[in-house]
């Protein structure tokens, strides 16, 4: 394991510099702290580009062993608390290349998918991607407007669901690409006519959920073939953005893959 012990060495300077989305849209790359992070990406076989260690992280046998096949860095506490997002650090971090998703297998197949319109909040966006992957759906599409599914706080949020699922981020174009390749766009809104039970969701599918503040833009409101609502106590006005999107991707689920 190489030691850095300056904040001028390049691969702290390029570490730090993906707090900022402009770098890691720029570099298509993305930093990942603490150790459960580091362990999933490990597992799900990301293409990890360097390890940083701080040198007051005790590191156990096992994933000692796991990190002699990278490029590894020891650097003191107070390096590591330079790179990092959190106020309280681990002392391990990995950087990641953002993956290229395929745009044909999803058009080729009938996949079930995720679209969320201006999704602003970081904890909404972690929480979603996460749940995304437990109820088996086959990919995120994000519009304009929505916070970078790759922050550190977002990343956090996921808990490793970043690593498993799909994030696209998209334009009205792509979408109508998709539409006329079949797939039924399924929008959620608190009017509707019908509830998120009596809908069908098999074959090539997309979920829209709007934003925290406005819904569903218009502009992807009118490419919605159906329209639900939540059936929730009348005194309620809405749901978080991150439950709203758990119910239905239950339902979905499990009509999907009883």
């Amino acid at each position: 394991m190489k030691k850095i012990i300056s904040r001028d060495n390049i691969n702290i300077k390029q570490a730090a510099k993906l707090k900022n989305k402009k770098y890691r849209q720029q570099l298509k790359l993305y930093l990942v702290e603490g150790q459960r992070l580091v362990n999933e990406a490990l597992m799900s076989n990301q293409v990890i580009e360097k390890i940083f260690v701080a040198e007051d992280f005790s590191l156990s046998d096992e994933m000692a062993r796991q990190l002699e096949q990278f490029d590894c860095y020891l650097i003191s506490p107070a390096l590591f608390s330079y790179i990092a997002d959190t106020e309280n650090p681990q002392g391990i971090a990995a950087i990641i290349q953002k993956p290229e998703p395929n745009w044909q297998l999803l058009v080729n197949n009938e996949a079930c998918l995720l679209l969320l319109d201006q999704i602003a909040d970081p904890g909404n966006m972690g929480t979603i991607i996460r749940t995304a992957w437990a109820f088996n759906f086959d990919g995120i599409m994000l519009t304009p407007g929505c916070v970078d599914p790759y922050s550190p706080k977002v990343v956090r949020a996921t808990m490793g669901g970043i690593f498993h699922l799909p994030v696209y981020e998209i334009d009205e174009l792509v979408l109508d690409r998709l539409i006329h390749s079949g797939y039924k766009l399924i929008g959620s809104y608190p009017h509707a006519p019908n509830s998120i039970y009596e809908v069908e969701y098999t074959g090539p599918i997309v979920i829209v959920i709007g934003s925290e503040a406005q819904g569903i833009s218009p502009e992807i409101s009118e490419r919605c073939k159906v329209k639900a609502v939540i059936p929730v106590n009348a005194r309620v006005e809405s749901l978080n953005a991150a439950v709203s999107c758990a119910i239905i991707m239950s339902e979905v689920n499990r009509q999907r893959r009883p």
